[in-house]
Protein backbone atom coordinates (compact mmCIF):
# COMPACT_ATOMS: atom_id res chain seq x y z
CA UNK A 1 0.00 0.00 0.00
CA UNK A 2 1.33 3.40 -0.87
CA UNK A 3 1.31 6.27 1.34
CA UNK A 4 -0.54 9.63 0.28
CA UNK A 5 1.32 11.61 2.81
CA UNK A 6 4.85 12.92 4.22
CA UNK A 7 6.41 11.41 7.45
CA UNK A 8 9.08 12.15 9.56
CA UNK A 9 11.55 10.39 11.93
CA UNK A 10 11.01 10.82 15.38
CA UNK A 11 13.67 9.72 18.37
CA UNK A 12 12.37 9.24 21.55
CA UNK A 13 14.83 9.10 24.94
CA UNK A 14 13.26 7.36 27.58
CA UNK A 15 11.90 8.96 30.51
CA UNK A 16 13.41 6.57 32.76
CA UNK A 17 16.15 4.59 31.82
CA UNK A 18 17.94 2.20 34.10
CA UNK A 19 19.72 -1.33 33.56
CA UNK A 20 16.37 -2.47 35.29
CA UNK A 21 13.68 -1.00 33.09
CA UNK A 22 13.15 1.76 30.65
CA UNK A 23 9.86 4.00 30.26
CA UNK A 24 9.07 5.83 26.91
CA UNK A 25 6.42 7.96 26.18
CA UNK A 26 4.60 9.12 22.73
CA UNK A 27 3.52 12.26 21.77
CA UNK A 28 0.29 13.54 21.93
CA UNK A 29 -2.87 14.87 19.89
CA UNK A 30 -0.84 13.13 16.63
CA UNK A 31 -0.54 10.31 14.49
CA UNK A 32 2.13 7.57 14.57
CA UNK A 33 2.90 5.02 12.24
CA UNK A 34 2.33 1.43 14.01
CA UNK A 35 6.19 0.66 12.76
CA UNK A 36 7.66 1.84 16.10
CA UNK A 37 11.28 0.49 17.04
CA UNK A 38 13.33 -0.09 20.13
CA UNK A 39 16.75 0.25 19.59
CA UNK A 40 20.13 -0.69 21.69
CA UNK A 41 19.14 -3.66 23.49
CA UNK A 42 21.58 -5.52 24.92
CA UNK A 43 24.05 -6.33 27.94
CA UNK A 44 27.66 -6.65 28.70
CA UNK A 45 29.85 -8.56 30.36
CA UNK A 46 33.08 -8.94 31.99
CA UNK A 47 34.40 -11.75 29.90
CA UNK A 48 34.65 -12.58 26.41
CA UNK A 49 31.81 -14.08 25.53
CA UNK A 50 28.24 -15.10 22.77
CA UNK A 51 24.53 -14.27 23.72
CA UNK A 52 22.41 -17.48 23.46
CA UNK A 53 22.00 -18.91 20.04
CA UNK A 54 18.41 -18.61 20.08
CA UNK A 55 17.68 -15.47 22.29
CA UNK A 56 20.58 -12.97 20.98
CA UNK A 57 20.94 -9.37 22.62
CA UNK A 58 17.01 -9.40 22.74
CA UNK A 59 17.71 -11.70 25.60
CA UNK A 60 18.15 -8.95 28.16
CA UNK A 61 14.43 -8.06 28.32
CA UNK A 62 11.98 -9.92 30.78
CA UNK A 63 8.62 -8.30 29.39
CA UNK A 64 7.03 -5.66 27.39
CA UNK A 65 3.96 -3.68 27.83
CA UNK A 66 2.40 -1.26 25.45
CA UNK A 67 -0.22 0.96 27.55
CA UNK A 68 -2.57 3.91 27.58
CA UNK A 69 -2.58 5.63 30.99
CA UNK A 70 -3.35 2.43 33.12
CA UNK A 71 -5.15 0.27 30.04
CA UNK A 72 -3.05 -2.11 28.77
CA UNK A 73 -2.98 -2.35 25.03
CA UNK A 74 -0.82 -5.06 24.44
CA UNK A 75 2.24 -6.97 26.28
CA UNK A 76 4.19 -10.00 26.24
CA UNK A 77 5.02 -10.85 29.77
CA UNK A 78 7.01 -13.52 29.13
CA UNK A 79 9.16 -11.76 26.47
CA UNK A 80 11.96 -14.81 27.18
CA UNK A 81 9.83 -17.35 25.67
CA UNK A 82 8.47 -15.31 22.95
CA UNK A 83 11.83 -14.26 21.91
CA UNK A 84 13.03 -17.61 21.65
CA UNK A 85 10.35 -18.58 20.33
CA UNK A 86 10.88 -16.14 17.46
CA UNK A 87 14.29 -17.02 16.78
CA UNK A 88 13.22 -20.56 16.67
CA UNK A 89 10.41 -19.88 13.99
CA UNK A 90 12.44 -18.24 11.57
CA UNK A 91 13.51 -19.40 8.41
CA UNK A 92 17.15 -20.73 7.72
CA UNK A 93 17.96 -17.87 5.37
CA UNK A 94 16.01 -15.28 7.40
CA UNK A 95 18.22 -15.97 10.53
CA UNK A 96 21.58 -16.00 9.03
CA UNK A 97 21.04 -13.01 6.28
CA UNK A 98 19.05 -10.70 8.36
CA UNK A 99 18.49 -11.94 12.26
CA UNK A 100 22.68 -12.76 12.78
CA UNK A 101 22.58 -8.37 12.28
CA UNK A 102 20.21 -7.16 13.98
CA UNK A 103 19.66 -9.60 16.97
CA UNK A 104 23.23 -11.84 17.23
CA UNK A 105 21.93 -14.95 17.61
CA UNK A 106 23.50 -17.90 15.91
CA UNK A 107 20.52 -19.90 14.27
CA UNK A 108 20.80 -19.90 10.42
CA UNK A 109 22.98 -22.83 9.62
CA UNK A 110 25.45 -24.35 6.16
CA UNK A 111 26.50 -27.47 5.71
CA UNK A 112 30.43 -27.25 4.98
CA UNK A 113 33.28 -29.45 4.10
CA UNK A 114 35.34 -31.55 1.15
CA UNK A 115 34.57 -34.68 -0.85
CA UNK A 116 38.09 -35.39 -2.41
CA UNK A 117 39.14 -38.66 -4.55
CA UNK A 118 40.64 -41.53 -2.37
CA UNK A 119 43.87 -43.24 -2.68
CA UNK A 120 43.20 -46.76 -3.10
CA UNK A 121 41.28 -47.71 -5.68
CA UNK A 122 41.31 -43.83 -7.85
CA UNK A 123 37.93 -44.41 -8.68
CA UNK A 124 36.68 -44.10 -5.18
CA UNK A 125 35.36 -41.10 -2.63
CA UNK A 126 36.94 -40.75 0.38
CA UNK A 127 34.27 -40.40 3.22
CA UNK A 128 33.04 -37.03 3.28
CA UNK A 129 34.42 -34.42 6.07
CA UNK A 130 30.76 -32.52 5.73
CA UNK A 131 29.76 -30.67 8.81
CA UNK A 132 26.47 -28.67 9.73
CA UNK A 133 27.72 -25.28 11.58
CA UNK A 134 26.57 -22.03 11.95
CA UNK A 135 27.00 -19.63 8.63
CA UNK A 136 29.33 -16.57 9.72
CA UNK A 137 27.93 -16.12 13.48
CA UNK A 138 29.58 -13.00 14.63
CA UNK A 139 32.74 -13.73 17.46
CA UNK A 140 32.23 -12.63 20.65
CA UNK A 141 29.09 -10.88 20.17
CA UNK A 142 27.92 -9.84 23.93
CA UNK A 143 27.59 -6.04 24.38
CA UNK A 144 26.57 -5.61 20.99
CA UNK A 145 23.46 -4.05 20.62
CA UNK A 146 19.97 -5.33 18.71
CA UNK A 147 17.14 -3.80 16.66
CA UNK A 148 13.62 -4.77 17.38
CA UNK A 149 10.50 -4.33 15.70
CA UNK A 150 7.68 -3.29 17.81
CA UNK A 151 5.40 -4.28 15.56
CA UNK A 152 6.46 -7.62 15.16
CA UNK A 153 5.57 -7.81 18.70
CA UNK A 154 2.64 -6.54 19.70
CA UNK A 155 -0.39 -7.71 17.07
CA UNK A 156 -2.17 -3.92 18.78
CA UNK A 157 0.49 -2.18 16.20
CA UNK A 158 0.66 -4.81 13.44
CA UNK A 159 -3.29 -5.03 12.82
CA UNK A 160 -3.42 -1.37 12.30
CA UNK A 161 -1.60 1.34 9.74
CA UNK A 162 -0.84 3.88 12.48
CA UNK A 163 -1.66 5.02 16.13
CA UNK A 164 -3.76 8.40 16.93
CA UNK A 165 -2.34 9.82 20.13
CA UNK A 166 -5.78 11.93 20.33
CA UNK A 167 -7.42 8.93 20.96
CA UNK A 168 -4.55 7.44 23.35
CA UNK A 169 -3.71 10.36 24.90
CA UNK A 170 -1.11 8.39 27.70
CA UNK A 171 0.77 6.38 24.98
CA UNK A 172 3.94 4.70 26.61
CA UNK A 173 6.37 1.93 26.49
CA UNK A 174 7.58 0.09 29.48
CA UNK A 175 10.65 -2.74 29.12
CA UNK A 176 11.60 -4.62 31.67
CA UNK A 177 15.09 -6.13 31.46
CA UNK A 178 16.14 -9.66 33.59
CA UNK A 179 18.01 -9.41 36.49
CA UNK A 180 22.52 -10.39 36.23
CA UNK A 181 22.07 -14.13 37.62
CA UNK A 182 19.31 -14.45 35.13
CA UNK A 183 21.32 -13.18 32.38
CA UNK A 184 23.73 -15.76 33.37
CA UNK A 185 21.33 -18.40 31.37
CA UNK A 186 21.57 -15.80 28.48
CA UNK A 187 25.24 -16.11 27.15
CA UNK A 188 26.96 -19.13 26.07
CA UNK A 189 30.32 -19.72 27.73
CA UNK A 190 30.94 -17.76 30.93
CA UNK A 191 27.70 -17.95 33.33
CA UNK A 192 30.13 -16.82 36.06
CA UNK A 193 31.09 -13.24 34.20
CA UNK A 194 29.27 -10.10 36.09
CA UNK A 195 26.68 -9.20 33.35
CA UNK A 196 24.98 -5.86 33.08
CA UNK A 197 21.78 -4.30 30.98
CA UNK A 198 23.35 -1.46 28.78
CA UNK A 199 21.17 1.56 29.37
CA UNK A 200 20.78 4.44 26.43
CA UNK A 201 17.83 2.32 24.59
CA UNK A 202 15.79 4.75 22.06
CA UNK A 203 12.74 4.39 20.11
CA UNK A 204 12.07 5.59 16.73
CA UNK A 205 8.78 6.15 14.97
CA UNK A 206 7.38 7.79 11.91
CA UNK A 207 4.88 10.89 12.73
CA UNK A 208 2.39 11.68 10.24
CA UNK A 209 3.18 15.39 8.78
CA UNK A 210 0.61 18.00 9.15
CA UNK A 211 -2.11 17.61 6.55
CA UNK A 212 -5.21 17.08 5.94
CA UNK A 213 -5.03 13.26 5.28
CA UNK A 214 -3.32 13.22 8.91
CA UNK A 215 -6.44 15.21 10.03
CA UNK A 216 -8.96 12.00 8.47
CA UNK A 217 -7.18 9.44 9.69
CA UNK A 218 -7.16 10.86 13.47
CA UNK A 219 -11.15 11.29 12.87
CA UNK A 220 -12.04 8.44 10.88
CA UNK A 221 -10.34 6.23 13.55
CA UNK A 222 -12.70 3.60 14.76
CA UNK A 223 -10.45 1.25 16.70
CA UNK A 224 -9.11 -2.62 15.86
CA UNK A 225 -9.10 -6.01 16.26
CA UNK A 226 -6.07 -7.92 16.52
CA UNK A 227 -3.92 -11.21 18.01
CA UNK A 228 -2.40 -10.79 21.04
CA UNK A 229 0.03 -13.40 23.16
CA UNK A 230 -0.97 -14.21 26.39
CA UNK A 231 1.14 -16.77 28.60
CA UNK A 232 0.40 -19.00 30.99
CA UNK A 233 2.90 -21.64 33.07
CA UNK A 234 2.44 -25.25 34.66
CA UNK A 235 5.10 -27.74 35.98
CA UNK A 236 5.78 -31.57 35.22
CA UNK A 237 7.90 -32.85 38.36
CA UNK A 238 10.32 -34.38 37.92
CA UNK A 239 10.00 -38.67 37.40
CA UNK A 240 9.88 -40.94 40.55
CA UNK A 241 10.32 -44.22 40.85
CA UNK A 242 13.52 -45.01 39.09
CA UNK A 243 15.95 -47.17 40.18
CA UNK A 244 18.68 -49.12 38.84
CA UNK A 245 17.03 -52.63 38.88
CA UNK A 246 15.23 -54.82 36.66
CA UNK A 247 11.52 -53.44 36.28
CA UNK A 248 12.84 -49.93 37.01
CA UNK A 249 15.04 -48.45 35.00
CA UNK A 250 12.38 -46.63 33.06
CA UNK A 251 9.07 -45.02 34.38
CA UNK A 252 5.82 -43.52 32.32
CA UNK A 253 4.24 -40.41 33.88
CA UNK A 254 0.86 -39.27 33.10
CA UNK A 255 0.53 -35.50 34.11
CA UNK A 256 -2.91 -34.16 34.08
CA UNK A 257 -2.94 -29.62 34.08
CA UNK A 258 -5.76 -27.79 33.98
CA UNK A 259 -5.41 -23.87 32.74
CA UNK A 260 -7.04 -20.98 33.76
CA UNK A 261 -4.85 -18.03 31.69
CA UNK A 262 -6.96 -17.95 28.54
CA UNK A 263 -10.72 -18.90 30.52
CA UNK A 264 -13.16 -16.32 28.29
CA UNK A 265 -10.82 -15.92 25.76
CA UNK A 266 -10.82 -16.77 22.03
CA UNK A 267 -8.00 -18.64 21.78
CA UNK A 268 -6.68 -19.58 18.45
CA UNK A 269 -3.35 -21.12 18.65
CA UNK A 270 -1.20 -22.46 21.38
CA UNK A 271 2.98 -23.46 21.94
CA UNK A 272 4.12 -25.13 24.23
CA UNK A 273 7.85 -25.10 25.09
CA UNK A 274 9.34 -27.73 27.43
CA UNK A 275 11.95 -25.99 29.94
CA UNK A 276 14.43 -28.16 31.76
CA UNK A 277 14.77 -26.91 35.48
CA UNK A 278 18.32 -28.80 36.48
CA UNK A 279 20.78 -26.73 36.08
CA UNK A 280 23.45 -29.42 35.88
CA UNK A 281 21.95 -31.43 32.81
CA UNK A 282 22.15 -27.66 30.30
CA UNK A 283 25.48 -26.62 32.53
CA UNK A 284 29.09 -27.49 32.06
CA UNK A 285 31.16 -25.41 34.38
CA UNK A 286 30.39 -22.33 33.40
CA UNK A 287 29.54 -22.94 29.57
CA UNK A 288 25.83 -23.30 29.27
CA UNK A 289 25.84 -26.13 26.29
CA UNK A 290 23.43 -25.91 23.32
CA UNK A 291 20.46 -23.55 23.51
CA UNK A 292 21.15 -24.23 27.14
CA UNK A 293 17.87 -23.83 28.87
CA UNK A 294 16.35 -21.15 26.28
CA UNK A 295 15.09 -24.29 23.67
CA UNK A 296 11.93 -26.64 24.21
CA UNK A 297 13.56 -30.33 25.62
CA UNK A 298 12.13 -33.29 24.06
CA UNK A 299 10.35 -35.77 25.77
CA UNK A 300 11.19 -39.39 25.57
CA UNK A 301 7.92 -41.56 24.44
CA UNK A 302 6.26 -37.90 24.49
CA UNK A 303 2.36 -37.89 24.22
CA UNK A 304 0.06 -34.85 23.86
CA UNK A 305 -3.57 -33.91 24.31
CA UNK A 306 -6.02 -31.12 24.81
CA UNK A 307 -9.24 -30.41 25.75
CA UNK A 308 -11.07 -27.56 25.38
CA UNK A 309 -14.52 -27.29 26.60
CA UNK A 310 -14.65 -30.99 27.88
CA UNK A 311 -13.74 -31.90 24.18
CA UNK A 312 -10.92 -33.45 22.91
CA UNK A 313 -8.85 -31.64 20.12
CA UNK A 314 -6.57 -34.41 18.53
CA UNK A 315 -7.91 -38.12 18.20
CA UNK A 316 -7.49 -40.90 20.36
CA UNK A 317 -4.43 -40.76 22.89
CA UNK A 318 -3.25 -37.66 21.21
CA UNK A 319 0.05 -37.23 18.85
CA UNK A 320 3.16 -38.07 19.32
CA UNK A 321 6.94 -35.94 20.00
CA UNK A 322 9.50 -35.87 17.33
CA UNK A 323 7.92 -35.78 13.86
CA UNK A 324 4.02 -36.03 14.61
CA UNK A 325 4.38 -32.99 16.99
CA UNK A 326 6.95 -31.17 14.53
CA UNK A 327 4.17 -31.67 11.79
CA UNK A 328 1.59 -30.49 14.04
CA UNK A 329 3.56 -27.57 15.50
CA UNK A 330 4.77 -26.27 12.24
CA UNK A 331 0.82 -26.55 10.26
CA UNK A 332 0.11 -23.99 13.28
CA UNK A 333 2.94 -21.80 13.34
CA UNK A 334 5.00 -22.43 10.13
CA UNK A 335 8.30 -23.88 9.83
CA UNK A 336 10.96 -23.28 12.42
CA UNK A 337 15.11 -23.55 11.72
CA UNK A 338 16.40 -26.92 13.61
CA UNK A 339 18.96 -29.38 12.39
CA UNK A 340 17.41 -32.98 12.13
CA UNK A 341 17.78 -34.54 15.48
CA UNK A 342 17.00 -31.24 17.49
CA UNK A 343 13.00 -32.62 17.69
CA UNK A 344 14.01 -36.19 19.42
CA UNK A 345 16.13 -37.48 22.52
CA UNK A 346 18.97 -39.35 21.89
CA UNK A 347 18.24 -41.64 18.72
CA UNK A 348 20.83 -41.25 16.46
CA UNK A 349 24.69 -40.46 16.44
CA UNK A 350 24.09 -36.45 15.97
CA UNK A 351 28.01 -35.71 16.46
CA UNK A 352 28.47 -37.44 12.87
CA UNK A 353 27.21 -34.71 10.97
CA UNK A 354 27.43 -31.33 13.38
CA UNK A 355 30.90 -29.57 13.73
CA UNK A 356 33.29 -30.89 16.03
CA UNK A 357 34.25 -29.14 19.19
CA UNK A 358 32.46 -27.22 22.17
CA UNK A 359 31.19 -24.29 20.04
CA UNK A 360 27.27 -24.52 19.11
CA UNK A 361 25.38 -26.09 17.63
CA UNK A 362 27.06 -29.62 19.86
CA UNK A 363 24.65 -30.61 22.27
CA UNK A 364 21.75 -29.07 20.72
CA UNK A 365 20.03 -32.74 20.22
CA UNK A 366 16.85 -32.86 21.80
CA UNK A 367 16.39 -29.37 22.53
CA UNK A 368 14.30 -27.55 20.05
CA UNK A 369 10.99 -30.03 20.50
CA UNK A 370 8.35 -27.61 20.53
CA UNK A 371 4.38 -28.64 20.63
CA UNK A 372 1.96 -26.13 19.22
CA UNK A 373 -1.53 -26.93 17.63
CA UNK A 374 -4.48 -24.65 16.03
CA UNK A 375 -7.21 -24.22 18.80
CA UNK A 376 -9.85 -21.79 17.60
CA UNK A 377 -12.17 -22.03 20.02
CA UNK A 378 -13.77 -19.38 23.00
CA UNK A 379 -12.15 -21.29 26.08
CA UNK A 380 -14.34 -22.17 29.39
CA UNK A 381 -11.81 -24.74 30.44
CA UNK A 382 -8.74 -25.70 28.71
CA UNK A 383 -6.64 -29.10 30.12
CA UNK A 384 -3.38 -30.03 28.84
CA UNK A 385 -2.50 -33.99 29.31
CA UNK A 386 1.32 -34.72 28.78
CA UNK A 387 3.03 -38.14 28.89
CA UNK A 388 6.47 -39.21 29.12
CA UNK A 389 9.15 -41.83 30.05
CA UNK A 390 11.79 -41.18 32.56
CA UNK A 391 15.16 -42.88 32.71
CA UNK A 392 17.35 -43.74 35.71
CA UNK A 393 20.41 -41.95 35.94
CA UNK A 394 19.77 -39.48 32.92
CA UNK A 395 18.75 -36.02 34.05
CA UNK A 396 17.58 -35.02 30.73
CA UNK A 397 14.76 -37.57 30.31
CA UNK A 398 13.79 -37.44 33.88
CA UNK A 399 14.38 -34.09 35.54
CA UNK A 400 11.56 -31.70 36.42
CA UNK A 401 10.21 -29.20 33.66
CA UNK A 402 8.51 -26.11 33.21
CA UNK A 403 5.63 -25.61 30.65
CA UNK A 404 5.41 -22.87 29.66
CA UNK A 405 2.44 -21.79 27.06
CA UNK A 406 1.83 -19.40 24.79
CA UNK A 407 -1.32 -18.52 23.37
CA UNK A 408 -2.57 -16.19 20.81
CA UNK A 409 -5.88 -15.03 21.94
CA UNK A 410 -8.17 -11.93 20.08
CA UNK A 411 -8.88 -8.93 21.29
CA UNK A 412 -10.32 -5.44 19.80
CA UNK A 413 -10.41 -1.81 20.85
CA UNK A 414 -13.75 -0.16 20.16
CA UNK A 415 -13.98 3.49 19.94
CA UNK A 416 -17.47 5.65 20.94
CA UNK A 417 -18.12 8.55 18.96
CA UNK A 418 -16.99 11.25 22.18
CA UNK A 419 -13.33 9.39 21.63
CA UNK A 420 -13.43 7.06 24.31
CA UNK A 421 -12.96 3.41 24.08
CA UNK A 422 -12.66 0.01 25.43
CA UNK A 423 -10.41 -3.22 25.19
CA UNK A 424 -11.87 -6.22 25.20
CA UNK A 425 -11.76 -10.19 24.37
CA UNK A 426 -13.72 -10.57 21.42
CA UNK A 427 -15.89 -13.76 21.42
Amino acid sequence: MALEFNTHLRIIDPVFDRSSRAIFEFPTNTMLLSNIRLLNVGFTSDQSDNYNPLGGARSAIKSMRLLDGAEVLDQINDFTTYNNYKGAFSTNDTNFSLVRQLNYNSMGFVQQGVVAAGAAPANQVAADTFKIKTQNPVADNVGKEAWISLRDCFGFLRSQMGVPTNIYKNLRLEVTYHSGSSLAQMVQKRADATLTVKTGVIVCCDEVADSDEKESMMKSYSGVVYNAHEFDRVRMVAVDGLADAAGSRTQKQSSNFLLNGFNNKYLRRLLLTFTPEKQASWRDGNQNKGFGNNGSLALLEGQYQVRVNGQNLLPGGGTASGNRALAMTTDAWGDYNLIPGMQFVETQNYGDYIQSGTEFPVNTQGNLAYFGLRVEEYINSLQLFIDRTGVVGNDTCSQAISVNVMGEVQKSVIVASDGSYRVLYTQ
